[in-house]
């Protein structure tokens, strides 16, 4: 056997099946992508030989963000802890899974997350995956990332957890000032650089980021509510009602009519499809992969990450700064992250703003 290094090995255990199949696994380890394998007696030749590409299966990947933009007590590793949660849940289902973090600097003390927080993730996956099961990958960028998902096949699922903005998932966010449209940012101009060939026929693509499946031009808009606007005026005042029918501000409208002459009742100027999900980063991504996209619209909620009771793992970390234990009202003066043995307790549900808007885990479905 030659693999595309140079590198030549001689098979003393090789799987035959009369003389038309030869099979030879390949360990993880082995960073090759083609090999050569030969069949001969006496001497290598190359008249007696087959190329070979070298195919790695993978049930499921999990992208994990970084935490530099709220790198609080609760807040710090909640992205890595639904992600846990989740490798666990489908151990019986998964036999092969990677799991990519995004990490800046090659010191780790110095980076979104350290060593000691890599090191509890490990281990709470160690019970349930083997060195074989589960590759773990530190990547920096979104190249990188793309780069790694190419290099499996037959993927079932595809998770994101990550900070996110309208149609942009932003692994970075927090790392530089303006790296929004930045190299750790995904959004339209990388989705075709993601071979499509390499998901199975059902497979599925989940984004736990804020708003992929909005494209809201005014990214700070937060009310979509499509509002019957009444206005009228008292004496040097003016007086402002909102309703959500127009049955409702009919009624209304009639009311001041006997009390005022200046009512003016106005039709809703924003509406829920003001955010034009048919032209999102979910959407656009469903279209062209050929699969089932499923992402929030409006903004993710991990606040339920640590719901519950369990026993608290404090993780040494400088970084981390002051600030409340996510969804609880207590206070911690920073340098330890929590950590839960598997992962969080709870899965992500969808926030409450932008108002207006549909906050279930939409599907999106190729069009």
């Amino acid at each position: 056997m030659k693999y595309d290094d140079g590198t030549l090995k001689n098979l003393k255990d090789v799987s035959c099946k009369g003389y038309k199949e030869i099979t030879h696994k390949v360990l993880g380890s082995n960073d090759s992508s083609k090999l050569r394998m030969y069949a001969f007696f006496k001497a290598p030749n190359e008249n007696a030989s087959v190329k070979v590409d070298i195919i790695v299966l993978c049930d499921a990947i999990m992208v994990v963000g970084s935490e530099l933009h709220e790198p609080t007590y609760g807040n710090k590793m909640r992205f890595f802890a639904q992600a846990v949660r989740t490798l666990l849940l489908n151990k019986n289902k998964w036999k092969k899974v990677c799991l990519i973090y995004f990490n800046y600097i090659k010191s780790l003390d110095e980076t979104s997350y350290n060593q000691a927080e890599i090191n509890e993730v490990k281990k709470s996956l160690i019970s349930k995956y083997t060195n074989l099961e589960i590759d773990y990958v530190q990547i920096s960028n979104v190249s990188e990332m793309i780069n790694k998902i190419n290099g499996y096949q037959n993927i079932k699922f595809l998770h994101f957890y990550s900070h996110g903005m309208p149609s942009k998932i932003t692994f970075g966010l927090g790392h530089i000032g303006k790296n929004i449209d930045g190299p750790e940012t995904f959004t339209f101009p990388e989705i075709n650089k993601i071979n499509k060939k390499i998901f199975s026929k059902d497979a599925q693509v989940h984004s736990y980021a804020c708003r992929t499946g909005n494209d809201q031009k005014d990214v700070m808009q937060d009310d979509f509510t499509s509002y019957y606007t009444l206005q009228y005026f008292a004496g040097k005042a003016d007086f402002t009602e909102k309703h959500l029918t127009k049955e409702s501000a009919q009624r209304r409208y009639t009311e001041l009519k006997r009390g005022f002459s200046n009512v003016y009742l106005y039709e809703p100027s924003i509406f829920p499809s003001d955010i034009h999900s048919e032209q999102s980063l979910a959407q656009k991504l469903a279209n062209y992969l050929g699969i089932s996209v499923f992402a929030f619209k409006t903004r993710s909620d991990y606040q339920p990450t640590w719901h519950g009771n369990f026993k608290k793992i404090e993780i040494n970390d400088k970084n981390v700064e002051k600030g409340g234990f996510l969804g609880y009202k207590i206070w911690q003066d920073g340098d330890h992250a929590v950590w839960n043995s598997t992962g969080a307790i709870n899965g992500v549900k969808g926030g409450d703003t932008p108002k207006g808007l549909d906050n279930k885990l939409t599907e999106f479905k190729p069009q």
